[in-house]
């Protein structure tokens, strides 16, 4: 590669990143919705559709609650096979507590 197309190489966003910038954007917007929304109902006295606010604040809400979601998932990092192991584990004891339960009704 020559030096030129080495200078003007787009940079690649790793998802963090882009989730970072897709959550500032969300709150960018409903702020700007807000603000509009205020100035519009000052200045001309009329109010925006209830239903356009309320899809409007939906739909955001919902895009920053599934990338919180996302990330959090990511977080705990859970894999199937613990999920497994866990059930099994899970299985186990209430086996023993019914053995346990079952022991006592009979003394």
């Amino acid at each position: 590669m020559n030096m030129k197309n080495k200078k003007f190489r787009k940079k690649k966003l790793s998802k963090s990143q882009y989730s970072k910038i897709i959550i500032v954007l969300c709150i960018v917007s409903i702020w700007i919705y807000a603000i509009a929304s205020f100035v519009v109902q000052c200045i001309s006295g009329t109010e925006i559709s209830s239903t356009l606010t309320t899809c409007f604040f939906t739909f955001f809400g919902v895009e920053v609650i599934s990338l919180a979601g996302i990330k959090r998932m990511k977080t705990k990092n859970i894999k199937y096979d613990d999920l497994t192991t866990m059930q099994d584990n899970y299985d186990s004891v209430m086996e023993n507590i019914e053995n346990i339960d079952n022991n006592s009704d009979l003394e």
